[in-house]
């Protein structure tokens, strides 16, 4: 029987290439002898997937992006009414919430290599078809944007749950810190790709103008979605770092099962949900917020995204790095992340009970908290939810990462489900001053279980 090993030993002086990989499964495991608060050198083959997988992270959440500053209203223009675009925005994180457990389970058998490449490769096709649903309107257009968005959906599960099932392979004592290097690629593929976003289609809208056929932008529309595409292909190349399934026919399938039992995932789960939640509640009513309070242009309703996506980007390696040095305060880090992105929510809008009726710069001050509070709740949530399984006696193999990464983006993608659907909805009934207030009321009573749950926990344990 082939045992997996902590590919994070030492080598021997040796430095494998991304060829080598599957050697690295098969050296000893010395990092047992260092002090706990201490982490290992990095080897050259790590050095070397870390940029690999920057890059996939950049471009797979930049081509999502792109979409943020113009398809509202687009949508809005080709017969869909705010409800149904948030529906859209929230099918495509319902497939993908279907999708999860089924593509965690599966990972084990098939190997993250080939599930990344479908979600890489298949994913492109889809988002150049998306983006030729705009030569479409009315119930054609909305029908062929929840068939693209099926796969899509699927797509993105699997390259999301092969990279961090790497991750978890590769850096096996030091996920927060290399999570939160991924969040500043995350952060600046979706900081950049937003204004891009809005600029590529103001600026093919207006070139392509007098060729068009149909009462809107259909030029415009495509350009965006064809880049997206091909941002996501490009990634395609980082399966050359990817460890190969080496013991596959030895990994079993992690017990989803057992997993949602233990309390503490549950409550880190809670965590992935209701950032996630509040964070996709402002892809589908943020944009028209602001063009109609502001009247801003496409291009500045970017720039707003990427001060939040920015700001997220810039703190997350320092939260990564301070959950792996101090893994007793990770708790704390999260439930603080919590709490005050539920205040930064208030601002947003601003909450009625503020009395203002709300100015530009308490925009762009909101999303800089938020951005901030967010990454210091994610970032660790991911490290911590290992923690849990292996405290409660789950295997340390690629089974238990496969679930486990299945359960972290079937959380994420629930909140982004209920968050850009809710999100339409509250936008129509009661505006966007009081549903950004309600998002705020979410994460506060999350984070008020964490009080109590880790309070009582601690009690218990003395």
């Amino acid at each position: 029987m082939v045992e997996e090993i902590d590919i994070e030993a030492e080598t021997s002086g040796r430095h494998c290439s991304s060829g080598d990989a599957s050697l690295l499964l098969e050296q000893p495991d010395r990092t047992a002898a260092l002090p706990s608060g201490e982490l290992p050198p990095m080897t050259g083959f790590q050095k070397k997937a870390l940029v690999c997988l920057s890059y996939a992270y950049c471009m797979g959440y930049a081509r999502s992006a792109i979409m943020a500053p113009f398809f509202p209203s687009q949508a809005a223009e080709r017969g869909a009414s705010e409800t149904i675009v948030g529906f859209i925005f929230g099918y495509y994180s319902l497939i993908a919430f279907l999708s999860a457990p089924l593509i965690g389970k599966l990972i084990s058998h098939t190997g993250p290599r080939f599930m990344f490449l479908c979600g890489s490769l298949v994913g492109m096709c889809v988002w150049v078809l998306t983006g030729v649903s705009g030569y479409t309107a009315g119930a054609p257009f909305v029908g062929l944007c929840f068939a693209v968005f099926t796969v899509e959906g699927v797509c993105y599960s699997a390259f999301e749950i092969a990279l961090m099932a790497t991750v978890a392979r590769i850096y096996p004592r030091r996920v927060s810190t290399v999570m939160g290097t991924m969040e500043i690629f995350i952060g600046l593929g979706t900081m950049v790709a937003s204004p891009v976003g809005g600029a590529l289609f103001e600026t093919f809208a207006l070139h392509l103008s007098h060729h068009e056929i149909l009462p809107f932008q259909s030029g415009g529309y495509l350009v965006p979605f064809l880049v997206a595409g091909l941002l996501l292909g490009s990634c395609a190349f980082v399966v050359c770092i990817i460890p190969p399934n080496a013991v596959k026919e030895d990994v079993k399938s992690g017990s989803l099962t057992r997993l949602v039992t233990i309390p503490d995932i549950m409550v880190v789960a809670g965590v992935i949900f209701a950032v996630y939640l509040i964070y996709a509640f402002l892809d589908p009513t943020l944009e028209p917020h602001l063009t109609g309070q502001f009247e801003i242009s496409q291009t500045e309703v970017g720039v707003v995204f990427m001060v939040g996506n920015g700001a997220h980007a810039l703190a997350s390696p320092f939260w990564g790095w301070l959950a792996d040095k101090y893994v007793k305060w990770t708790r704390v880090q999260m439930t603080v992340g919590v709490l005050v992105s539920a205040v930064a929510f208030t601002f947003l809008g601003p909450a009625p009970f503020y009395g203002t009726a709300g100015m530009i710069w308490e925009i762009y001050l909101a999303q800089v908290v938020f951005g901030i509070a967010k990454s210091a709740a994610i970032v660790p949530t991911y490290a911590e939810l290992l923690r849990a399984a292996r405290a409660a006696g789950m295997p340390d193999d690629l089974g238990t990462y496969g679930v486990i990464s299945g359960v972290y983006d079937l959380m994420m993608n629930l909140g982004y489900l209920i968050g850009s659907t809710v999100g339409g909805v509250l936008m129509e009934e009661i505006g966007f001053p009081w549903a950004s207030t309600s998002m705020a009321g979410v994460c506060l009573l999350q984070g008020c279980i964490m009080v109590v749950f880790y309070v009582v926990k601690l009690k218990h344990l003395r």
